[in-house]
C-alpha cells in the first residue's frame, strides 16, 4: 500500500474516532405557546407567543417602551431553565429585570408553567408551554 494512502487512512480512522468520542450538546427544538403581562405604574402589555424555537436561542417581543427576551436553555431529560430579561429601549438599552424559572416540558403529566417576577416596580408575569418537537 502506498505510504499516502495509509496516511490518509490513519488520518481518516482519527478523525472518525474523534467524531465519536467528543461529546456535543445537539440544538433541542422546541415549540413554544406563551402568554404573558408587563404591568408598570401606568401600563399593561400582553404578549402571546406561538413558535418553533431552538434551546438557547433567546427571542424577542416589542411592547413599546420595553423589550422581553426569553431563552429556554439547559433542556434535560423532561426539564429546562427559563431566562428572562425586559429591557427598557433606550440608547444603551438598560435591562430592569431578570429572573430565570425551572420548568418541566409540557406532557399528559405536565401543564404550562406559571411564573412571576417583580423589580423596579414592574411586574411580569405569565405561562409557558414547552414541548419538544423530537
Amino acid at each position: 500500500m502506498n505510504v499516502n494512502k495509509l496516511y490518509s487512512l490513519k488520518l481518516a480512522c482519527l478523525v472518525l474516532a474523534l467524531a465519536i468520542a467528543t461529546p456535543g450538546k445537539c440544538e433541542d427544538r422546541l415549540r413554544v405557546h406563551s402568554e404573558i403581562k408587563v404591568q408598570d405604574a401606568t401600563d399593561l402589555k400582553t404578549v402571546r407567543i406561538s413558535s418553533n424555537q431552538s434551546s438557547g436561542a433567546p427571542f424577542e417581543s416589542d411592547l413599546g417602551k420595553y423589550r422581553l427576551i426569553l431563552v429556554i436553555d439547559d433542556v434535560e431529560a423532561d426539564a429546562y431553565v427559563l431566562k428572562m430579561s425586559l429591557l427598557t429601549r433606550g440608547d444603551p438599552d438598560t435591562n430592569i429585570l431578570e429572573a430565570a424559572f425551572n420548568g418541566r416540558l409540557s406532557s399528559s403529566e405536565n401543564g404550562p408553567m406559571d411564573f412571576v417576577a417583580e423589580q423596579n416596580g414592574i411586574k411580569v408575569s405569565g405561562a409557558i408551554s414547552v414541548t419538544s418537537m423530537e
